[in-house]
């Protein structure tokens, strides 16, 4: 039994556009006065800030018995934690925003955070030929069923951690255009018959639309059980976070007003050649210049937008799967030290189905939310189905 365990600090890791705006503020709104470059159409970044840490249990256990059969079994126990972003869009999509939300506060769960993972290996020279139980003579009857060897693996581990977004009413939207804003964990994801979380109510956390209805409030929203295929997890143990309206309007401003740090306007007239650019009610621009609007709210500094952007990520994992992969394999002698290995491989051999994570994963009610709608996949480029191969390699 061993522990084993890793720590990531600076870390590359990819930020969003850095010209982004250094508040929230109602939809419609660019918030060019609060970017650091107004007329800069921005782009990413790179940094050298992201940390992970990995902490495991590995433990193994082998033994050897007489005719050619043996065990070997593995078991890991561990978690990944990290705030990075995947450079090649893996794991992470983007962070919430880097100038609002630090990217420490972004510590969650690795998307590749597997919490237990088993595997178990059975050898067995089977009894035929030269040197075994039967047929133990050298001969035509050797060649074809002697020397035979067999090889069988199952592993099993638990599913792969996901992000559980926000679904808004109509005339609402995610603070700051809804860069991987997050629903916020409010109860355990699986427990059963939960009710609604209270501060769904009020427009600003009312969450999606489904025949006229909010969701959070629908009689079927609960799941009743949950780790079924119908209701992966409860989307009533998750809250949306704060809502902006999504028009540029005084209805909007008025919504937000209850929670500003204050109000601006901004103007500014063609740089280059850049348009004019302007914030605020009613503010227009022309080829020459810009007239500020009304003054509309706006909210800014860690505590006040925190809020908005919801939980951290990954905070639900989907289903584990587990597969039972065989061999046989023999050595044909030739020539010398020369010998052809034939293999025959089955994977994936009962055809257990991997399941895949819930096809929509929001506070919605929709046809497919909480619902396991396909597969999953073990690895990119392979198959998941059970598949039969054949090979040989000549040794020389």
């Amino acid at each position: 039994m061993n522990y084993v365990g890793s720590v990531g600090r600076h870390l590359v890791t990819l930020y969003n556009n850095p010209d982004q705006p250094l508040a929230v503020t109602i939809g419609g709104e660019s918030g060019n006065g609060f970017t650091p470059f107004p007329h800069f159409a921005g782009s990413q970044w790179m940094g050298w800030t992201g940390r992970s840490s990995y902490n495991s249990l590995q433990a193994t256990v082998q033994k050897h018995y007489g005719h050619g059969l043996s065990f070997l079994g593995t078991y890991t126990w561990a978690h990944a934690f990290d705030n990075t972003i995947d450079l090649l869009g893996g794991d992470y999509g983007a962070y919430k925003q880097s100038y609002l939300i630090p990217i420490n506060t972004e510590w969650g769960q690795s998307g590749y955070d597997i919490r237990q993972r088993a595997v178990v290996n059975v050898d067995y020279d089977l009894p035929f030929g030269v040197g075994r139980q039967f047929a133990n003579h050298p001969g035509i009857l050797d060649r074809i069923v002697g020397g035979w060897k067999s090889d069988m693996e199952w592993w099993g581990q638990t599913g792969q951690p996901f992000t559980v977004s926000i679904s808004r009413n109509s005339g609402f939207g995610n603070a700051n255009g809804g860069e991987s804003n997050s629903a916020i964990k409010v109860a355990n994801a699986y427990s059963n018959n939960l009710q609604p979380p209270a501060n769904y109510n009020g427009p600003l956390t009312t969450s999606g639309m489904t025949t006229a209805a909010a969701s959070n409030t629908a009689a079927n929203v609960c799941a009743a059980q949950t780790k079924t295929r119908q209701r992966w997890f409860n989307p009533c143990a998750f809250a949306d976070p704060l809502a902006v309206g999504s028009s540029n309007n005084a209805a909007s401003a008025a919504l937000l007003a209850p929670y500003q740090t204050g109000t601006f306007s901004y103007a500014s007239g063609p740089v280059g050649v850049d348009n004019s650019l302007c914030d605020g009610l009613g503010c227009t621009t022309t080829a020459t210049g810009a007239t500020a609007g009304t003054p509309v709210p706006y909210v800014t500094g860690y505590p006040a937008v925190a809020p908005f952007f919801g939980g951290p990520k990954n905070s639900v994992s989907g289903p584990g799967n587990w597969k039972l992969n065989a061999s046989m394999f023999k050595d044909f002698r030739t020539w010398h030290e020369q010998y052809l290995e034939f293999r025959a491989d089955a994977f994936n051999l009962l055809n257990h189905p991997s399941l895949g994570n819930p096809g929509s994963t929001n506070t919605d009610i929709g046809a497919n939310v909480v619902q396991i709608t396909g597969t999953g996949s073990n690895q990119n480029l392979t198959i998941d189905a059970r598949f039969f191969q054949l090979s040989g390699k000549y040794v020389f």
